[in-house]
């Protein structure tokens, strides 16, 4: 990564010395260089073909406290909306990528293990990334031995069809398939061979307009999943920093929940538009995982883990090493897809188990906060009442009937409480006020870790937690 020291280089008086700013980037940046000599700022100069935007004051891009990578234009370029080469879901037509203020799509420009699966990608004016999951309904089946899928510790399969804002299935052959959106159906989600019944395509309740089930306060066409862990800096004190989703550095932790859920709300990317920001929740991590797991991720096979003890986001602290090497640690199983959601660090959630049974220690108001706005909330409505931020749940989502569907919990685990996920993934659902919330992926050192792994955590500050960051514009 290029330190912004890099580019501003001051003078004795404060001001930026232009000539020292030249040479440094002459001198210290490789790569093919235009807008150079600069001579007055602000100033944009281009690295490789990516736009460098400097500041009065020699920041690069503003907030941001690293700018794009020396080694990223040769391994992704910029491109236009129009590109036909953006993307592709195993060639199926999906709902297109809302790109706004100035998101920009990019591609991989080095070979791709799985062409056919290339999920959009987009580049915010800071440099984070994001990942495009388009709105789908789905059914949980067993897998091709005909064995495990719903609500089993074997991975079954899942299967996808790809609809529009009205629940019409975008593609020809899908046409005709029963779709509902009622999470209490017993059929819902649910594919051939359980119970008797071929089941119903459930509309993932992450892209629905009920926050009750995991959903937004409007219908949504996709969402954008950060491509990374977070990233950034974050100072307690004043509870301000600087938040990005950026490969190869370490992932943002030592916070509590509360602060990780408020910041992740405040995150602006360097964009003027609103990208309704937030702390993942439940739902859109098994948006994520379910079409990881479909055809058009990796078709029923296994994310490979991260196996970086240090956390560097995409399993490196090289660039390269990453959309290569580790092309298995995504979604995709190449450089197009989402990473850092088997192991890593851990990842919490917003979402969390409001019990006062067993509250020896009270970690979900210490930690979850107890001010209006606060992860928690400041009193018992806003505390038991889910929204399009977070997620309540009950001891009752421990029932399939309970409407809690989507998250990659009970639908992909078995056995109440200490469940056994897809692949011998661990599965702890939280029992009461000491461990209230939602934890997922696993981190590095653990061998049951994955996309269905989920544990119950206090959520106080730990160097082993951080969270990811979802776009709902």
């Amino acid at each position: 990564m290029i330190a912004i020291e890099v580019l501003a280089s001051y003078n004795k008086i404060g001001k930026i010395d232009l000539e020292q700013l030249n040479n440094n980037i002459n001198t210290n940046i490789p790569g093919e260089k235009s807008g150079l000599p600069i001579t007055s700022l602000p100033a944009t100069i281009s690295i490789d073909g990516y736009e460098f935007e400097i500041s009065e004051d020699g920041n690069v891009r503003d907030e941001s406290k690293l700018v794009a990578d020396v080694e990223a234009p040769k391994l992704w370029k910029k491109t236009k909306r129009l590109d036909e080469n953006w993307y592709s879901y195993g060639g199926q037509k999906v709902s297109t990528p809302k790109l706004v203020g100035t998101m920009t799509p990019i591609v991989y420009t080095g070979n791709l293990s799985n062409e056919t699966n290339k999920w959009a990608n987009a580049i915010t004016a800071d440099g984070s990334m994001f990942v495009w999951i388009p709105r789908f309904a789905y059914k949980i089946t067993p897998n091709k031995e005909g064995e495990g899928g719903y609500h089993s510790n074997i991975a079954g399969a899942i299967d996808i069809i790809f609809i529009d804002i009205n629940n019409k299935p975008l593609n020809s052959e899908d046409e005709g398939k029963t779709i509902t959106i009622d999470t209490t159906d017993e059929e819902a989600g649910i594919g051939k061979e359980f119970n008797g019944t071929d089941g119903k395509w459930l509309v993932h309740p992450a892209f629905t307009s009920k926050p009750e089930n995991g959903g937004w306060d409007k219908e949504l066409t996709g969402i954008w999943v950060g491509k990374f862990e977070s990233t950034g800096e974050y100072d307690s004190e004043s509870a301000t920093g600087t938040l990005s989703v950026r490969p190869a550095v370490l992932s943002l932790r030592e916070m509590t929940i509360n602060e990780q859920y408020k910041f992740a709300k405040s995150a602006k990317f360097s964009e003027t538009v609103t990208l309704n920001s937030h702390m993942a929740k439940n739902s859109e991590w098994g948006a994520t995982a379910y079409l990881a797991h479909s055809e058009y991720g990796v078709h029923g096979n296994e994310v490979e883990k991260f196996g970086n003890s240090n956390s560097y986001t995409g399993g490196s602290n090289d660039i390269n090493t990453i959309y290569t090497t580790n092309a298995n640690q995504s979604t995709t199983y190449n450089a197009t897809g989402v990473y850092d959601m088997s192991g890593g660090a851990w990842e919490r959630t917003a979402s969390y188990l409001n019990s006062k049974e067993n509250n020896s220690e009270d970690n979900l108001s210490k930690n979850g906060g107890t001010s209006k706005g606060d992860l928690y909330g400041a009193d018992e409505s806003e505390q038991s009442t889910s929204t399009k931020w977070k997620t309540v749940y009950t001891l009752n989502s421990y029932s399939n009937t309970s409407g809690m569907k989507g998250d990659a919990l009970y639908e992909t685990s078995t056995n109440i409480p200490n469940w056994s996920s897809w692949f011998g993934e661990i599965g702890l659902f939280p029992v009461d006020m000491r461990v209230p919330f939602f934890i997922r992926s696993g981190n590095s050192s653990r061998e049951d870790a994955g996309i269905f792994c989920f544990s119950h955590s206090s959520c106080v500050k730990a160097t082993t937690d951080s969270f990811r960051v979802v776009l709902a514009p």
